[in-house]
């Protein structure tokens, strides 16, 4: 049997005479080897005569077949190891018999591990010398043929569990691996996909979810592979680890941006660093490798596409160390830097990693010009409002920006010297680029710890926060000068209207009481009521309240403190002999209206004696509370005489004088009014009426000009942009705050429940993703409901649903101008909350998309968009009343009507 020669019938019949001796009792059974004298060294062992007929392939060769005669130690009984070109009994000679060759015979049934792991690197070796010898215009086809071969072996080494773990160590150093260069870094130059060899360390396996998805990272940047149980036990990674990116982007920066094709995909690709970076610390090296995106505006020229404004930005990779993050554009604009992109997560990646703010790089130098002067009406006025309101300044309810830990100090009268200035110049420097600039305030250094504010005539509110904030604030940014300017500018009842816990800060000061005859003793100043207490009685009946003959004299002191200007005689024929604080208060609406004759003029003493003759009741009825503040300028002596009964006339206009009356809010008006001799004064507090709170100035009864009406719309439009962009950052913890009630509504914005407005408790947490970020692809933050454990279930199902909601949001957020690290997606399954503004942030809650828009296949219509765009505004206008008021409306209407058009212009681009 063993001959070549012998015919193939005769070798079968040999075979089934020899098979039939070997069985249970046969005549050869002791004679033949037992299993483990199966690989007997020894040529004459049964074993090893070459008797089997046996078939193996050529791997590299397709459809090869090779037939030979085997001992049955090297004949193996399992076909699936042939793919490796190991021998195997013939399948048609076995299967004929039933399998009989192969267990009488004792042919082992595959090849051990050790031989799998020699017969593996040959096989790479063999290959790479094919591969090599190959035509050029075949080498992609033998490398295919290649990768196709590799793919079954895999999947047949899978199929083996006997592998140690010291074997699958022995292959972690070893290149065996083959992958198509094509698609990666190392892309060959002429396009072709030849194959290269790697280690299991250097492959990754194949995204499932990125199957038809060409954009992954991963599969971009780094040698992929479609997963196998055998390459898994080598050391094959499921993903790259961000160490894996970070090192790859460090080391061939420009291999891997143009590798991915576009500037988008390396954004993201910093994005996901940024997100858990793979260091406790920056070496100096990895400060001064060029592998961060930075932006640089430049002239127009023919290389790039103009912007607007005649110059074009350039993106180009640098080192974090000449980078700078532009925290105020206006130094932005003004100094031609290298800039970070404009995003949070990244500004903070950058900062870590060695760039700078360009708020602190650039040298800041003021200069005084014409020389300046203390004491001056404004500077006195300035000095009085700071004072008034430094509490709510440094307060750390206010702002969420670190504050200096002196910066109540800074701000005492004792250190901060107020002077008004003919004229500054701020003189900025970076590098060597110098700019000047003319401003209307800033803040020098004296001796000691004084600081010196110098404030021109016609100075700007922002120009005053801007310099405030450089005392107080740790790092002071244009939303930090604007917002702490909107603080000294508006008046404190508007504060409080819009949610600034106004009374909480600013603690009441204690009425000064003096007597008319200093020489005598002074009694002990009265215990202060509680605000309580004060509150009761505020709101009692003017009937419990008997005026004395010194009343009708603080009465008249009042309003003339108020209207310095008017007749005195006028205001003691309006106000009769039988004052009280209800009548105080018509004469006082009355006056508001300006109509009232002046001082030493004929006119105020006739008209005063015609009043005194009617009767006093044709005053008219009270419409509106006038809450006007008195001037601290008069005579001393009227203030000691009527002192006490002006703070309990003031307290009892300011409450409610009965249940159905509620005080009603002022809103500021904008600008600043020349006085009679020139001088500035701070803008008065005055009554706001129903119309556009952004108007500034008083109603004096005159037509306004075409012009007027233009500015105050233009100014209301800048308001509210420039609201947009204060808006912060979402808090990534999540918000675990209680139901909280809002009280102090102003009149005619009334709610139901007497005026208490609830606000509904929020507790959400969180929500990994999918991408074990807790973001969407998008970069919105995802939070689910800490009290429903439905919601994080309800999430995981519906991802693609809150990847849709991060679409639709990110489309607003465009057309508001608003950033996107500023919105985020939440899941709660109870309540009627479909949106809240929480620290001037947003949250839009996904289970009404889902139910709304996203189950009727409507996440694309114009019904989508109108609904979110809507809310967006209702949200945004919390930015600037706390409250659901009538002021609130009115900024939400305006929201609406100013970016309508731009929502109009998309809605017609997405029908399109």
């Amino acid at each position: 049997m063993a001959s070549d020669a012998l015919d193939d019938e005769l070798r079968r019949q040999g075979l089934d005479y020899v098979c039939k001796h070997l069985g249970p009792k046969g005549v050869y059974e002791r004679d033949y080897a037992p299993p483990n004298m199966l690989r007997s060294s020894t040529n004459k062992s049964p074993q090893n005569i070459k008797f089997l007929p046996s078939v193996r392939t050529d791997p590299l060769v397709p459809k090869s077949t090779i037939r030979e005669l085997r001992g049955p130690s090297a004949c193996f009984s399992n076909p699936h190891c042939m793919v490796m070109g190991f021998p195997c009994l013939d399948p048609d000679l076995d299967k004929k018999s039933g399998k009989l060759y192969s267990s009488r015979f004792r042919c082992p049934e595959e090849p051990d591990t050790a031989s799998l792991v020699q017969q593996l690197l040959d096989l790479v070796t063999k290959s790479k010398v094919t591969i090599q010898n190959s035509k050029a215009v075949d080498k992609q086809r033998v490398c295919a043929n290649v990768s196709a071969l590799f793919d079954e072996i895999f999947k047949y080494l899978s199929s083996r569990t006997d592998f140690d773990q010291r074997t699958m160590k022995s292959l972690q150093s070893q290149n065996f691996i083959p992958c198509k260069s094509k698609g990666t870094i190392t892309t060959n130059s002429n396009g072709q996909e030849l194959i290269e060899w790697y280690r299991p360390t250097d492959v990754y396996f194949k995204s499932k979810t990125d199957k038809d998805n060409n954009d992954s990272i991963t599969e971009i940047l780094f040698h992929v592979i479609d997963f196998s149980p055998f390459l898994a036990a080598a050391g094959v990674k499921s993903e790259a680890t961000t160490h894996d990116l970070f090192q790859l982007t460090v080391l061939y920066p420009e291999k891997v941006l143009r590798a991915l094709g576009s500037e988008e995909k390396y954004r993201a690709l910093l994005r996901r660093i940024a997100a858990n970076p793979p260091f406790k610390s920056v070496p100096p090296a990895i400060s001064n490798a060029p592998f961060l995106l930075a932006y640089k505006v430049v002239e127009e020229d023919d290389d790039g596409e103009s912007n607007k404004g005649g110059s074009i930005r350039k993106t180009q990779l640098a080192a974090a160390v000449d980078i700078y993050i532009v925290d105020n554009s206006f130094f932005g604009r003004m100094f031609p830097v290298l800039q970070a992109p404009h995003e949070s997560d990244l500004e903070d990646f950058y900062c870590r990693l060695g760039s700078k703010y360009i708020s602190k790089g650039v040298q800041k130098n003021f200069e005084v010009l014409g020389g300046f002067k203390e004491g001056t009406p404004l500077a006195l006025q300035l000095a009085e409002r700071l004072n008034e309101r430094r509490p709510l300044l440094v307060s750390p309810s206010i702002t969420s920006r670190p504050l200096l830990s002196n910066a109540s100090t800074i701000l005492e009268e004792k250190n901060l010297v107020i002077a008004q200035a003919n004229d500054l110049k701020a003189v900025y420097s970076l590098g060597s680029s110098v700019r000047n600039q003319r401003i209307t305030c800033c803040a020098k250094a004296a001796k000691g710890q004084r600081n010196v504010l110098f404030v021109t005539k016609d100075f700007d509110w922002f120009d005053v926060g801007y310099a405030i904030g450089a005392l107080i604030l740790q790092r002071c940014q244009l939303e930090d000068a604007f917002f702490i300017g909107s603080l000294l500018e508006a008046p404190l009842d508007q504060l409080r209207a819009r949610g600034f816990p106004v009374d909480r800060i600013l603690r009441p000061v204690e009425p000064v009481i003096l007597t008319e005859e200093p020489p005598e003793p002074q009694p002990p100043a009265p215990t202060s009521v509680p605000r309580a207490e004060t509150q009761t009685q505020a709101t009692k009946s003017t009937k419990e309240q008997k005026p004395t003959d010194e009343d009708d004299d603080g009465f008249e002191c009042i309003l003339q403190q108020m209207f310095p200007d008017c007749s005195p005689e006028y205001i003691q024929a309006l106000l009769g002999s039988d004052a009280d604080l209800e009548k105080l208060q018509r004469v006082a609406d009355e006056l508001a209206k300006g109509n009232y004759p002046k001082k030493n003029t004929s006119e105020g003493n006739e008209i005063g004696k015609a009043i005194e003759k009617d009767s006093p009741t044709k005053i008219p009825p009270p419409a509106q509370k006038a809450n006007k503040k008195s001037d601290k300028e008069g005579d001393l002596e009227k203030k000691s005489k009527f002192g006490k009964r002006l703070s309990r006339a003031l307290t009892g206009r300011k409450g409610n004088s009965s249940p159905d009356k509620k005080p009603q809010a002022d809103t500021p008006v904008g600008g600043m009014d020349a006085s009679a001799n020139g001088d500035h004064q701070l803008p008065p507090r005055t009554e706001a009426v129903h119309g556009n709170p952004s108007m500034n100035g008083q109603n004096d009864g005159q037509p306004k000009r075409p012009e007027d009406d233009a500015a105050d719309n233009s100014r209301m439009e800048s308001l509210l942009e420039q609201t947009v962009g204060t808006s912060n950052k979402v808090n990534p913890r999540g918000i675990n705050s209680a139901e909280t009630h809002l009280t102090h509504i102003p009149h005619g914005h009334d709610r139901p429940d007497q005026g208490c407005e609830v606000i509904p408790s929020q507790h959400i947490k969180p929500f990994s993703g999918p991408y074990r970020t807790g973001k969407t692809r998008k970069g919105v933050r995802v939070f689910f409901s800490r009290q429903h454990p439905q919601s994080e279930a309800f999430l995981h199902e519906n991802f693609h649903a809150v990847e849709t909601f991060a679409d639709v949001l990110e489309a607003l957020c465009n057309i508001y101008s608003l950033q996107m690290k500023s919105v985020c997606i939440f899941h709660d399954p109870a309540g009627s909350t479909i949106a809240f503004n929480s620290n001037r942030s947003l949250h839009f809650n996904v289970r009404f998309f889902y139910s709304l828009h996203y189950t009727k296949n409507r996440q694309n219509s114009s019904e989508c968009y109108s609904y979110w765009f809507t809310t967006m505004a209702h949200e945004l206008a919390h930015h600037l009343a706390a409250g659901h008021n009538k002021e609130h409306g009115f900024y939400t209407e305006s929201y609406i009507t100013m970016y309508l058009p731009k929502l109009a212009n998309f809605l017609a681009e997405l029908d399109g």
